[in-house]
């Protein structure tokens, strides 16, 4: 009897630990992707044309600007979006439609939203395209051994916590934040945020930024810029702290929630619509929205 009841445990173990396994390497959910070569109406007004390319992953166009931001990175774990093949490689190598990029932005260093070798690899075949990111993104791609071909067009801008830095590339104003990633593991992950000024709306990306601290957004004074398009991971909608955030230090004008589950995001997209009814949930790969 005993003998029996340690099989039952041992199995049992090990369905947790394959369960658990699968989670973190293993069973990918089949990604929703939007199909392509549809026109998609323009509303009336819409200066903007935004691409959900994946996790925070979205691609802004305006005219004929585009700026990247976050959209270049690989499978990691299941549980985040990632763009897959062939629409990967067509990203990474410049192809239609991703063949006229001309600025990307990078928030920080982690795999679910930036790969070296993918950045550089769109560096390499979009001869147009510039990277603006932090040290520590940099220091990713320059330790590559074709960095030499790319490095004018690579650039270092690393703001202090709480502290916002002005520049613009290409005609397109970019305002980097200093927005930090949290404490603990994270505390010294340079993560930024970005406000963009495209097709005469302002645009609001705050990588992974944390909502233990909101006195960083106060600082910041993000309340006071206007911002049209805010696009916010779903724990800043999903819970008090991040919601007064938000309401108060941030104040935009439409959401579009991004960094959502790969898998089963029906609970998140239904806490988020109860706080912000009119919050856009991102979980269709290659979807457009228009503003």
């Amino acid at each position: 009897m005993k003998r029996a009841w340690l099989i039952v445990a041992v199995v049992a173990v090990a369905a947790i630990a394959t369960a658990y396994a699968m989670t973190r390497i293993g069973v990918v959910p089949e990604p929703i992707i939007a199909p392509q070569g549809a026109t998609v109406p323009r509303p009336p007004g819409a200066t903007l044309e935004v691409t959900y390319i994946a996790n925070e992953g979205v691609l802004i166009a305006a005219g004929s600007t585009q700026v990247l931001i976050d959209g270049l990175h690989r499978q990691y774990r299941s549980s985040y979006p990632f763009l897959p093949e062939p629409y990967r490689e067509q990203i990474e190598t410049a192809q239609a439609p991703f063949d006229e990029i001309d600025l990307v932005l990078v928030s920080h260093m982690h795999l679910d939203h930036f790969h070296p070798e993918s950045v550089a690899r769109h560096l390499r075949h979009n001869a147009g395209a510039t990277l603006v990111s932090s040290e520590q993104v940099v220091r990713e791609i320059e330790v590559l051994p074709d960095h030499a071909s790319i490095r004018s067009r690579v650039t270092t801008i690393t703001p202090p916590l709480k502290q916002k830095v002005t520049t613009i590339v290409g005609g397109v104003r970019v305002e980097l934040l200093g927005v930090g990633h949290g404490t603990g593991r994270h505390a010294t992950v340079q993560n930024l945020g970005h406000i963009v000024t495209l097709g005469g709306k302002k645009l609001l990306h705050i990588g992974d930024a944390s909502t233990e601290d909101a006195s960083t957004f106060d600082a910041l004074n993000l309340d006071e810029e206007g911002i049209d398009v805010a696009f916010l991971p779903m724990w800043f909608l999903t819970g008090d702290e991040g919601s007064t955030i938000v309401r108060q230090y941030i104040k935009p004008k439409h959401i579009v929630a991004i960094h959502m589950p790969a898998e089963g995001p029906q609970r998140a997209i239904a806490q988020i619509g109860e706080r912000f009814p009119g919050a856009v949930p991102f979980t269709v790969l290659l979807e457009k929205k228009f503003y």
